[in-house]
C-alpha cells in the first residue's frame, strides 16, 4: 500500500528516461496490492487516493503552492496578527466606556 501511495504521489511528475512511466508504476503497484490484500483493500486504497487527488488538484491549480504566495504569506500573517492585537486592545476600552456612561 505504501508503494501504491508513493506511485500515486509521483504520477503527476514527468516520466524519467529509461524508467517505467508513472502510470505504469501505479498499475504495477495496484496489481501487487490486489494480489497481496484482495479486492476490498485495493478498492479502499483507490478510493482514498481518489479523494486526495480530488483535493490536491484544485489546491495546486489555485496557486496554494505558488512562489508568489510563499512571498506574501509572512506579510499576510503580520496583518492578521496586528488585526487580532488591535481587536484585543479595543475590547477592554469599549467595556470601560459603557460602564462610564451607565
Amino acid at each position: 500500500m505504501v508503494a501504491l501511495g508513493r506511485a500515486l504521489g509521483n504520477e503527476r511528475l514527468p516520466a524519467e528516461p529509461g524508467k517505467p512511466s508513472p502510470r505504469e508504476e501505479v498499475d504495477r503497484c495496484a496489481a501487487e496490492l490486489k494480489m497481496a490484500a484482495g479486492d476490498e483493500i485495493a478498492a479502499n486504497a483507490a478510493a482514498i487516493a481518489a479523494m486526495f487527488a480530488a483535493i490536491t488538484i484544485p489546491v495546486d491549480a489555485s496557486g496554494h503552492s505558488s512562489p508568489e504566495l510563499a512571498r506574501l504569506q509572512p506579510v499576510m500573517n503580520r496583518i492578521v496578527r496586528w488585526a487580532n492585537y488591535t481587536k484585543a486592545a479595543v475590547r477592554p476600552l469599549r467595556c470601560c466606556a459603557r460602564r462610564a456612561t451607565a
